[in-house]
């Protein structure tokens, strides 16, 4: 497993001998400040080659399009047949990726963080 982070995201590589799954645990607030940083998220996630992204929008304050534009690259940086799903979405994020037509990518409601990743979010302090 690889992680990396700053204080805006941590990114979770985790490979098996069958596929590659990635983890983008975002934190703060997602807006036009925070596309240089997030660009280089969505090269790492094209660079692994992921069978599966899951994007955390738990610990996200604030969204703009910025979010929606981010999720769309993530999308097109992966293979066609690859998964792309967000998990914990608040209310405000829920809501503005209904609004922008992204309501069709799945979502995963769960009260902890998919792969045991909470210990690897920006929030969290970020240990490994």
């Amino acid at each position: 497993m690889q992680v990396q982070q700053d204080g805006l995201w941590a990114l979770t590589v985790s490979t098996t001998p069958t596929t590659t799954a990635v983890y983008v645990c975002l934190a703060g607030a997602i807006d036009a400040v925070t596309g240089p940083p997030l660009q280089d998220v969505v090269e790492q996630v094209r660079d692994a080659a992921p069978g599966a992204v899951l994007i955390d929008l738990a610990r996200v304050t604030f969204a703009s399009s910025a979010l929606v534009n981010f999720i769309a690259r993530i999308r097109i940086a992966v293979a066609p047949e690859a998964v792309v799903a967000v998990c914990r979405p608040t209310s405000m994020t829920r809501l503005l990726l209904t609004l922008t037509g992204m309501g069709s990518i799945p979502i995963l409601n769960t009260a902890e963080s998919p792969l045991d990743a909470d210990r690897h979010s920006p929030a969290a302090g970020g240990q490994s």
